[in-house]
């Protein structure tokens, strides 16, 4: 009974299809269509995330302290442009209303016997780094640097105080987040080493 029942199922459908054939064809016609855009969709989505991948950008902070040079760069490891929108910099884990890096560390303005900066940023907001270009945050250097061991000595202390975060944008619109461990390498100035370490961190 089972065989005959489905056997007479089978010859039911097989002549509805020969009876219908054209709407067969338009169904599969139809499904064929769904799945290559569906392929399509997917295929887009997949270049897209190659091409952004491919011009991302990757910002990081480099902290290079020897006897003669103490600079705090941000820089650009990645592969594409990156456009910083906007900066935050904070002090003993506060958010400070300073637009510069500079301005969180003690004054070098040349007066009184203070020496001055080597070099130092304004606000980088609205600012484009290449890939592989930097820029220096600060940099106290040179023959200053040698004279003034104090003045260095005072520059890691805040520097062990300081933190900055970069917001950027690649190409595509994303949006990226770096902060910096600024603070970390610093920590042991907390309590005033009186020696330089002549090493590059």
């Amino acid at each position: 009974m089972a065989i005959d029942f489905f056997s007479k199922r089978g010859i039911a459908i097989t002549n509805w299809i020969a009876n219908n054939l054209e709407v067969v064809v338009a169904i599969a016609a139809l499904t064929a269509s769904i799945f290559a855009i569906f392929m399509n969709i997917r295929a887009m989505r997949i270049q897209r995330i190659h091409n952004i991948n491919s011009l991302r950008p990757l910002l990081t902070f480099i902290c290079s302290d020897q006897n003669d040079r103490i600079r705090i760069q941000i820089k650009n490891i990645g592969l594409g442009p990156a456009t910083i929108k906007a900066q935050r910099l904070y002090k003993s884990g506060a958010l400070q209303r300073a637009d510069r890096f500079v301005d969180m560390m003690p004054t070098l303005d040349g007066k009184n016997g203070r020496p001055f900066w080597t070099l130092f940023t304004n606000s980088l907001v609205g600012e484009a780094l290449g890939a592989g270009s930097a820029r220096n945050l600060i940099e106290f250097s040179g023959e200053a640097a040698l004279k003034h061991p104090k003045t260095v000595l005072k520059i890691r202390q805040a520097l062990a105080t300081v933190e900055a975060a970069f917001d950027y944008q690649d190409l595509h619109g994303c949006l990226y987040e770096c902060t910096s461990n600024i603070s970390e390498k610093y920590a042991r100035y907390i309590d005033g080493p009186t020696k330089p370490t002549g090493k590059s961190t």
